[in-house]
């Protein structure tokens, strides 16, 4: 016996919320990432400084993402899957590079070969900021995922779900050197983020990417 047939305005409705979601992630990371650099960069901070890279490099993710949520709307999911699939590849490349520059960077400050990180307020509410806000993402992205059965936006959910321990452990070390001048815990957090955002890395670079938005309309399309 057939399921109910889907109804049309209905998803086109969860079509329309995934792609405010992934909107809303682009000018989020957008924003977070830039202050995040700058200030991280003001400061001689690695820790704040990779986390920026890291927001940016999810910035790109939701473009890509929210793009073909776009063109899901205009009936060519499969042309723009093709188009921007290299942006996907680059992206990882960048942050498994950025992984050897972050520990070569740790090391010659460890070292005393480089300025001590600087306490910053703003690093902390910057961080503090973005792991509140990467908890509520990652929630609304599983949960619409789920409504519409997306694998893409299930990965992107998953990918905030990164960004909540990246934002909160760039927390800690800051934090720490606020609070405590423990200088050295900005290093010491930099390093740890290496393992993240190299894992999302190698995952752009080189695993599958999900080519279906919505399973429903796909399957009726065959």
């Amino acid at each position: 016996m057939p399921g109910p047939t889907p109804d049309p305005l209905a998803e086109e409705k969860r079509l329309h919320w995934a792609l405010a979601l992934e909107l809303m992630s682009v000018g989020w990371n957008l924003a977070v990432g830039v202050a995040a650099v700058i200030v991280g960069m003001l400061a001689s901070s690695l820790a704040l400084f990779s986390f920026g890279a890291d927001a940016i490099a999810a910035m790109l993710g939701a473009v890509v993402v929210a793009w073909r949520f776009y063109a899901e709307t205009r009936k060519r999911p499969e042309r723009e899957h093709r188009r921007l699939e290299w942006i996907t590849r680059l992206s990882g490349a960048l942050l498994v590079l950025f992984c050897i520059f972050i520990a070569v960077a740790a090391i010659t400050q460890l070292f005393d070969a480089g300025a001590k990180p600087l306490a910053t307020d703003r690093g902390i509410a910057i961080s503090g900021a973005s792991f509140a806000a990467a908890i509520l993402l990652s929630r609304a992205k599983l949960a619409c995922a789920t409504a519409i059965a997306s694998a893409a936006l299930r990965e992107d959910g998953w990918r905030n779900i990164t960004s909540i321990w990246v934002s909160g452990i760039a927390l800690l070390g800051l934090s720490a050197n606020v609070e405590l001048d423990w200088w050295w815990a900005d290093l010491a957090a930099a390093f740890a983020l290496i393992p993240f955002i190299g894992i999302s890395g190698l995952q752009d670079l080189f695993g599958p990417l999900s080519r279906d938005i919505m399973a429903h309309r796909l399957k009726g399309e065959q």
